[in-house]
């Protein structure tokens, strides 16, 4: 007989277990997949000579382990020795790895397969016969998680008269191949490329004599930290001349000391073939001067950086107004501007005017700024767009007439490095009888609206029309506070009671409600509370999971389990069996036999039904991005842990409010209908739309398993089903509703389960579970690009960072649709907003593009851009221009206007 902390814990855990088997699937099961061996090399080797021993490891796909400098992240693989007397282990000869970039780190290491060569050195003593070599090999195998692995290896080398040729030989030539190559290369320079800049940062300029089509990159050998006074980024700039290629690596020391040596190994790639050089680069300067507290010092200036530009909003002004000055930055890429206070070393824009007499500039205005980890510092900068403001007064007394305004602005932009930069503007301005605005006065007056504390006029009335503050970010997540992230949280939980995802497991709620009117307030109370106990408990998890991901990768989503095979087809198979007892195939209910003690046993499964009924809505209401809930949880997925559990507590609580509200008034039940004979038929009615639910799962649970063709996934995912089912009812008929005392029955549906089992490992491969592939759906230029369909309905490509690129380099307008197959938010966007004449009509005009990013499958390509958009989850819809930042659209669209309105500015032309 089991207690009842045991069936709690039972229960519990098939709750769970869904979320188990997906931190597996995520963190691994900590035991390395790669494989080592030991490999000899002769076969027999005489006294006095030097052999050669490997040791081979054959890497999984997709995973990649070490070299000796791991570079930013990882542990160099390394060996130690168990060898016998009078034999002696060299140094491992690195092969020449690949420079890989793992989660934006820069990193040095092998895919597939690597053999460490080490030569022995044998005595001249050492006598004839077999002698034991041993060794544990140690590295750390990286794909989006790492494990340490470790192994034993052994092999046997043979001492005779003659030395005799080892199988292996052929493949110890390959690999010796693929060494550094042993001869100087020619023509290699190095040498600083200016100054120390502020940040205590310089450049070193590598050349090497290289072809024009071959891939040339350095790779450092490694250096101890403790003992070195300079860090070396691991990204280089390259430059390509007619026969040089030049590779410039950013240094920074605090203390003014830099290397005197470097060393490391030129890797070349041409044709798919590798070569490496191993070089030594002495240089000059290893203690220059302290750095510079001069920013705007020779050497540290600059004349090429981001475009700038100045402009009025008005071409004519009347005597007596005001007119507003704007500088407008287009920054590049990755580089940033500081605000006014920039919370760390670094230098805001600066205006200084030259103003005609009558005509008096005021103090900058400063739109909404970013705050940014800088060098383990927390800056305050503007990224991709901004335009500081200043309004000038034209007093009364100025005589009509045309007025020259100079401006000199002096800035700092940084990425890696600062640069100092400065241009001078001169801006004509027309006093006269009437006011004229300028072609310039709605971009002015959309960044006014933008500086904190502006009048609700300074901008337009809908803000920008990308739906975006002066930082490029959602307003919700920029602006947000801690209880207003709460605020929409919690609204968003309330909302996903009517979202379609969770709409089915309301008919259980009604039933229990019908059935709980009868009772004592205090048992109804007390219900309704443990059913706001599983919805806790379950978002408590989950925050628990998302926190996991997101210190392990930087990355967590919201809804992100559904991507996960396992448990949606745990989850596929819990809300069909839900809908087969509400069928009345089986019942979830006591025997016969414990009849006499219904009223005691009838508490304990009223409490234990109802939270679980609060664990199975959250799983269903994940998927779910409601109204106000993806800009909250998209905000707080960027904050700390804390912030995280009680954004996650906030959507929990909202989610149970509107039943435990209902439990604490009891006396409102009684305006359900009384209990009767129509409950059963209610009870099968409402089975359908649980059983819909289990169809809805089914049809991208598909979408995971390691099957080509997902169609066939389903069919195989239903096989299961029907025969679970099946098992179901064999129970149910023969075995609960005859109370049978025979083995029978279970055996029967063990046998049933024991097939779905098979088919699960011979259909579905469930094993071997298959995630997004990166480089599809590469964009092609052509004519006919993503205009061309039948009816209303775009032609959607595949996306990829790749594509998205081409197009935009192609001249094309982008739209990007990121969405999920069970994400129905996502669906009734497309169908309103998307797939319809009026946008196709206007992607048409444009030459635009549609890309379709399909986050049904674990991709965490699609997770980065939503991460860097502040969202937790799908929908997410951008509109990109051919240059500058991309227009983030609302999440829920009902009809067109707003997408329309996106792509005629991003179509319009760089001013």
């Amino acid at each position: 007989m089991l207690t009842r902390m045991q069936r709690a814990l039972i229960i519990l855990w098939l709750a769970l277990s869904p979320g188990i088997l997906w931190a597996e699937e995520e963190f691994g099961d900590f035991k390395a997949k790669s494989e080592a061996a030991l490999l000899v090399s002769p076969a027999t080797a005489k006294a006095g000579t030097t052999v050669e021993v490997g040791v081979r490891i054959k890497i999984p796909k997709g995973w990649h382990i070490y070299w000796r400098n791991p570079g930013e992240n990882g542990l160099p693989t390394s060996l130690e020795w168990a060898l016998p007397k009078g034999i002696t282990a060299g140094a491992i000869q690195w092969p020449v790895p690949e420079k890989v970039e793992w989660l934006e780190l820069f990193t040095y290491g092998y895919h597939d397969e690597v053999l460490l060569i080490v030569p022995l050195t044998l005595a001249e003593n050492l006598p004839a016969g077999d002698h034991p070599l041993k060794a544990k090999v140690s590295w750390l195998e990286c794909e989006e998680t790492c494990i340490p692995g470790d192994a034993e290896v052994s092999a046997v080398l043979k001492i005779g008269s003659e030395a005799q040729a080892s199988p292996n030989t052929e493949l110890f030539e390959t690999w010796r191949a693929r060494w550094p190559v042993q001869e100087p290369l020619e023509g290699t320079t190095a040498e600083w490329d200016g100054t120390v800049n502020t940040q205590g940062e310089r450049r070193l300029k590598l050349t090497v004599p290289a072809k024009a089509a071959a891939k040339v990159q350095f790779l450092p050998f490694e250096v101890d930290p403790d003992k070195t006074p300079w860090e070396m980024a691991h990204a280089s700039t390259v430059t390509r001349g007619d026969d040089t290629v030049t590779l410039s690596k950013l240094f920074k020391s605090e203390s003014g000391q830099w290397p005197a040596t470097l060393e490391g190994v030129l890797r070349f790639e041409e044709a798919g073939k590798v070569r490496g050089y191993p070089v030594t680069f002495k240089l000059a300067d290893a203690e220059a001067p302290p750095i510079g507290l001069d920013p705007f010092s020779p050497g540290g200036f600059n004349t090429k950086g981001s475009e700038a530009n100045a402009m009025l909003d008005h071409t004519e002004a009347v005597a007596g107004s005001e007119v507003w000055a704007g500088v407008q930055w287009k920054l590049r890429e990755h580089w940033h501007l500081f605000w006014k206070d920039p919370g760390m070393p670094g230098l805001p824009p600066e205006f200084h005017w030259t103003l005609p007499e009558g005509i008096t500039a005021s103090v900058i205005h400063w739109p909404k700024h970013k705050r940014m980890e800088i060098l383990g510092q927390m800056g305050n900068v503007y990224e991709g767009e901004v335009m500081l403001l200043a309004p000038l007064t034209v007093n009364k007394s100025v005589a009509p007439g045309d007025y020259e305004i100079g401006l000199k602005v002096d800035w700092q932009e940084c990425y890696e490095t600062c640069e100092q930069h400065s241009k001078e503007f001169t801006l004509t301005l027309k006093v006269a009888a009437e006011a004229q605005l300028s072609e310039h006065a709605s971009a002015i007056k959309e960044w006014r609206a933008k500086v904190p504390g502006a009048p609700a006029n300074a901008g337009s009335e809908n803000g920008d029309a990308n739906g975006t503050t002066g930082d490029g970010g959602p307003p919700e997540a920029e602006a947000m506070s801690f209880w207003g992230m709460l605020l929409f949280a919690f609204i968003g939980g309330i909302i996903l009671n009517v979202m379609p995802c969770v709409l089915p497991v309301i008919s259980m709620k009604i039933l229990g409600f019908v059935q709980q009117a009868e009772e004592d307030a205090g048992s109804v109370r007390k219900l309704g509370l443990t059913y706001g106990l599983g919805v806790l408990f379950s978002f408590l998890v989950l925050a628990g999971v998302l926190i996991s991901v997101k210190e392990s990768t930087g990355m967590a989503g919201w809804g992100m389990q559904m991507q996960n095979p396992y448990f949606t087809f745990v989850l596929m198979l819990v809300v069909m069996l839900v809908a087969l007892n509400l069928f009345g195939v089986f019942e979830v209910t006591l025997g016969g036999g414990a009849m006499t003690k219904a009223n005691e046993l009838a508490s304990r499964e009223g409490y234990l039904g109802a939270f679980f009924n609060g664990i199975l809505a959250t799983a269903l209401a994940t998927p779910c991005t409601a109204p106000f809930l993806a800009s909250a949880m998209g905000a707080a997925l960027t904050q700390s842990n804390g912030t995280i559990i009680a954004s996650m507590c906030a959507v929990g609580a909202g989610l149970a409010f509107p039943y435990v509200l209902l439990s604490a008034q009891p006396g409102w039940m009684k305006f359900l209908p009384k209990p009767g004979a129509w409950m059963e038929q209610f009870k099968q009615v409402m089975g359908f739309p649980m059983l819909a639910a289990a169809f809805w799962v089914m049809h991208f649970a598909g979408k995971a398993f390691n099957v080509p063709d997902p169609h066939k996934a389903i069919f195989w995912l239903a096989i299961v089903g029907t025969l679970v089912a099946l098992a179901a009812w064999v129970f149910g008929e023969f075995k609960q509703k005859r109370a049978s005392q025979s083995s029978g029955p279970l055996i029967a549906s063990a046998l049933l389960l024991l097939m779905s089992w098979g088919v699960l490992e011979v259909g579905l491969d469930w094993r071997n579970p298959k995630g997004a592939e990166a480089g599809l759906g590469q964009f092609v230029p052509t004519d006919a690009n993503g205009t061309q369909s039948e009816g209303d309905k775009l032609t959607w490509l595949e996306w990829s960072p790749e594509s998205v690129a081409a197009a935009r380099a192609d001249g094309r307008v982008v739209l990007v649709d990121f969405t999920a197959d069970w994400c129905n938010s996502c669906h009734y966007t497309k169908a309103q907003a998307l797939d319809v004449a009026a946008v196709k009509q206007k992607l048409a005009e444009l030459r635009g593009v549609a890309f379709l990013a399909d986050w049904t499958v674990r991709d965490k390509r699609i997770t980065k851009v939503l991460h860097a958009h502040k969202r937790a989850g799908v929908p997410l819809v951008l509109v990109y221009p051919v240059s500058g930042e991309p227009i983030v659209l609302p999440p829920v669209m009902s009809s067109p206007e707003k997408v329309l309105e996106a792509l005629d500015k991003a179509g319009r032309p760089a001013s």
